[in-house]
This record gives structure tokens, C-alpha cells and sequence, in this order.
């Protein structure tokens, strides 16, 4: 078997065809010649074997961007019938869009400015085709962050829930784990960034960039400043990595899912804090003249790719307020951004931090690192611990069925005491035993003993 060297910007020998549907982008320097003999050597002797191939048509590409939400439905819905699938995360997304390829979709449509086929939060890219947008920004990075936070990002998830099941079945491989950490990292990060190159913006373009450039919009990265150094998401992926490479390799899975739980955690840190800044660029974009129309599109497309790897998370929370966020933030959204629009998004996520997985500290708040100042207008995150809406129903039957038994007692002592006025039922249904220098109000409801007076 034969693998090409990775892929080298500066020389630009290697191959690279087969997923690259135009001609004339291919990288071709390193393949081999179209026809030839290739020698195999054996323990006895070695044979040769002649070949002819069309350069362009006949090379595969073992894993593509696309084919890793393509192959959604076999890889992660059905899995050969395996009862583990799909996993939670998945399951989320599934639910959400209700079919297994939605980032396939999203990306499709918006190469080709329709609009996507999903249940819910579609996105019509026919309006870039209007004559009031001034570029093809904003349909590149629909289609870049749809590849990124749609595809790539869940595939992440899958290959380390496929290396914990593996781990399950009892073998020792885990393959699967090392190529979630390549597919976070991708083949162009390095540590010896050139000379004017930030810390934090490597040469990648894959998640772990995405989490570096970021971080220093929140005042999240790893050094003592906030701002410089890699992400706290990337250090903790890293870190989280190594402990869950160490599990699996001692077959130790219940503590390697634990890592990968928290892992998944972690990478939904990046997803709210890239819908957060974009939505926050939306709304000063109309009121700084300073900002382009090619800004101001290229900022609406980005916030909707980030919602829509979000909404699915905030769905499972809240049904109700994912609706509003997509109402706000969906493609071609006529809503005038503001501040307050801003404030309303904000204030939406950080209602669910908790339901999420995440903290107002993992996120941080908004920050300009050339001013070194927290941007105007942005408040502090404000955690909220909340209930999820079918927990809130259950309480919300239990409350009316506590009322009406407590509705049945106030009767029952009203034709007990008929001589006394209604407001006072409540203190001839209750003995208050040790508190009569206590208003009745302020006694502890656990320590009272109900008792019927006759």
C-alpha cells in the first residue's frame, strides 16, 4: 500500500485530487504517472506490475469532507443495526433536523443558493443571488463554518463515541480516538508559527483553529492574559485526550467514557462563543458607518452557520426558545439588529448553559483585545439554573395537584369553622406549635404538623 505525503503548501508536491470537483485546483506534483510498472518486493523474489489510470478521475480520497456527514445515516443512525446508536449527542441533532445528513444538506444548498430540505431551522440561500448583496463572502463562509461546525464538529463526537464502544466490545484498538484528535487538529497546525504569526492563529483550518481565533474574543486563552497561547478549549481537549488515550488503552472504559462526556462538553465552548460574537457584530453593523455591506453579510451568514450548530443543544433544553433564536438569527433574517436583539441572544444561551454542558466562565464575555477593554454594552453572564421544560411540566402537574388536595382542605375547614372568615382558614387548618412570636408566613413548612381542629 502506498499513502501520499501530507500535503506541503510551500512545495506543492504532493496529490491532491479525487473530492476537488474542478479542474484546475488539483495538486498533482506527487502523484503517479499515469502509466507504469510498479516492483513489489517479496521474501522470494518481487513482482512487477504494470498499471494506467486517469490521474484526475481514478484517485480516491479515503475520507472526505462531505462524506462525513453523508455517511451520517450508516455510520451514525443505523450502525448495523448496533443498540448503542445513535449516541446522545447525534440523537440531539437527529431529532432536531430529522435527517442524519443535515450538514451535507446545509452545505449543498448553499453552494448552490437554495434552500435546504430540512424539518427544521432551514436556511433559503437564494437571497445571495439578489442584487443587493455585493459578494460571494457570505456563501463562502456559510459554506466554510457549515463543513466545520456541521460536519467536522460531529464527526469529532462519533469517532470518540465509536473508540469507547469499541472499547466496550472488549477490544483493544484505539484507532478511533487518535483519529478524532487528527480531525480536530488537522494537518497545518504547528507550534513553529512564523515570524508575525499570533500564538492563538495557527495556520490550520480546522477545529482546533476555529478555538484558538476565538478565544481571544472572550478572554479565554491559555496564557495569564486571557489573550495569548493556545485556546483553554484546545489545552483541555489535549489534556482530556491523553487521560481517555490512557483508559482505553488499560481497557478501563467506564472511566474513558466519563473522559469523552467531557470532551463533548468542551466542544460545545467554541460553537456558543462563535454565535455570540458574530450575533454581536450583526448588531453594530448598522448603527458604525465605518462597517462595509460586505462586512455586514459576511457577519449575518457566519451568525447563522453558528446558530445552526447550536440550535439543535438548545432544542433539547427548550423547543420554545430555540424557535425565537431561529426566528433572530436564520439566513436572510429581516430583523433590525441592535444591541437588544444581541442582549436577547445572549440572554437565551446563557438561560441554558447548564442544560448545554458549559459556564459563563468556560465562554467568558466579550472582550477587545486590542483595547484590552470588555466591549460596550454587554453585560456579565449571569448563570441560570433551570429546569428543562419537561421536568418544568411535570412540576407544573404535581403544583395543580398539590393545589387542589390543598383547595379540598380549605373546604373542608371552611364547614369546620363556617363561623370565621375566609382568610383566617388557613390558621384553624394548621396547629403552630413554637412559633407564636412568628409571623405565619415566615414559618419553615417543613416543621409544620397539620392536624385537623374540630
Amino acid at each position: 500500500l502506498y499513502r501520499y505525503p501530507p500535503y506541503d503548501r510551500y512545495t506543492n508536491y504532493t496529490c491532491v485530487v479525487g473530492s476537488l470537483p474542478t479542474i484546475g485546483i488539483q495538486v498533482t506534483n506527487g502523484c503517479f504517472q499515469t502509466e507504469g510498472s510498479i516492483a513489489i518486493e517479496f521474501i522470494s523474489g518481487r513482482d512487477i506490475y504494470n498499471y494506467k489510470y486517469n490521474l484526475l478521475e481514478d484517485n480516491r480520497n479515503k475520507l472526505a469532507l462531505r462524506m462525513l456527514s453523508k455517511n451520517a445515516e450508516a455510520e451514525m443512525l443505523l450502525c448495523n443495526g448496533d443498540n448503542s446508536c445513535p449516541h446522545p449527542v447525534f440523537k440531539k441533532y437527529f431529532q432536531y433536523y430529522r435527517v442524519p445528513d443535515y450538514g451535507d444538506r446545509w452545505v449543498m444548498a448553499a453552494f448552490a443558493l437554495s434552500s435546504t430540505s430540512l424539518y427544521r431551522g432551514n436556511a433559503d440561500f437564494s437571497i445571495y443571488k439578489q442584487p443587493y448583496f455585493h459578494s460571494k463572502k457570505a456563501q463562502a463562509e456559510a459554506i466554510k463554518l457549515g463543513v466545520t461546525c456541521l460536519n467536522l464538529w460531529m464527526y469529532f463526537i462519533h469517532k470518540l463515541n465509536v473508540a469507547v464502544k469499541v472499547c466496550d466490545d472488549g477490544e483493544n484498538d484505539i484507532t478511533s480516538w487518535e483519529q478524532a484528535l487528527a480531525l480536530y487538529t488537522g494537518s497545518f497546525e504547528s507550534n513553529n508559527k512564523a515570524p508575525g504569526i499570533s500564538q492563538n492563529k495557527g495556520e490550520g483550518r480546522m477545529l482546533h483553529a476555529m478555538a484558538d481565533s476565538l478565544c481571544m474574543e472572550f478572554k479565554t486563552c491559555h496564557g495569564k492574559d486571557g489573550i495569548s497561547g493556545p485556546s483553554m478549549v484546545s489545552s483541555r481537549i489535549f489534556k482530556l485526550f491523553l487521560q481517555g488515550q490512557k483508559h482505553l488503552k488499560e481497557r478501563e472504559c467506564t472511566a474513558a467514557r466519563e473522559i469523552k462526556n467531557s470532551m463533548e462538553g468542551v466542544m460545545v465552548i467554541p460553537l456558543l462563543q462563535g454565535l455570540q460574537i458574530h450575533t454581536y457584530q450583526r448588531s453594530i453593523d448598522l448603527t458604525n458607518k465605518d462597517i462595509t455591506n460586505l462586512q455586514r453579510e459576511e457577519d449575518e451568514a457566519k451568525s447563522a452557520a453558528y446558530a445552526a450548530s447550536v440550535l439543535p443543544l438548545l432544542h433539547a433544553c427548550s423547543p420554545k426558545d430555540a424557535q425565537n433564536l431561529y426566528g433572530m438569527l436564520k439566513v436572510g433574517s429581516s430583523d433590525m439588529f441592535d444591541l437588544k436583539v444581541f442582549g436577547r441572544v445572549k440572554t437565551i444561551l446563557e438561560r441554558h448553559y447548564g442544560c448545554m454542558g458549559v459556564t459563563c466562565q468556560d465562554i467568558g464575555v466579550l472582550y477587545n483585545p486590542s483595547t484590552k477593554q470588555y466591549l460596550d454594552g454587554v453585560s456579565s453572564c449571569k448563570e441560570h439554573f433551570l429546569l428543562s421544560e419537561r421536568e418544568e411540566e411535570k412540576l407544573f402537574v404535581g403544583g395543580i395537584l398539590v393545589g387542589v388536595f390543598l383547595l379540598i382542605i380549605l373546604l373542608i375547614c371552611t364547614f369546620k369553622r363556617d363561623n370565621q372568615h375566609f382568610s383566617n382558614m388557613f390558621y384553624y387548618c394548621v396547629k403552630r406549635r413554637d412559633y407564636s412570636d412568628q409571623e405565619q408566613d415566615e414559618i419553615p413548612l417543613t416543621r409544620i404538623k397539620n392536624k385537623w381542629i374540630v
